[in-house]
């Protein structure tokens, strides 16, 4: 609905207050885009640069460490091509050397 207006004063009033909204929101977003400048001015600092590099690194190997806690993955040894050729004792032998990744320590 569109309003209706009797006299010129309504008319001055209402512009008058539109122009300050508008000069309201126009520095509300000048103020903004400052703030976003200087966040973005101090993450690029060089000794945030490198405090995120590190953080990062040691989560990553935190991470690397508690998986490989909890499933208890060992590295795998070498094995002769003569076991797999069945010139090994037994094969009980051969998986008795083995580790049980999934043994509770």
């Amino acid at each position: 609905m569109s309003k209706r207006y009797t006299n010129f004063k309504d008319i001055d009033r209402d512009i008058k207050y539109l122009r300050l909204k508008s000069q309201i929101d126009l520095e509300e977003l000048k103020l903004s885009f400052n703030s976003t400048q200087e966040e973005f001015k101090s993450s690029l600092s060089p000794i945030n640069l490198i405090k995120n590099t590190i953080g990062a690194i040691l989560q990553k190997a935190f991470v690397l460490k508690a998986v490989d806690m909890l499933l208890g993955i060992k590295k795998v040894k070498e094995v002769d091509d003569d076991t797999f050729a069945g010139k090994s004792k037994s094969k009980k032998s051969f998986f008795k050397k083995l580790k049980n990744p999934f043994k509770k320590k």
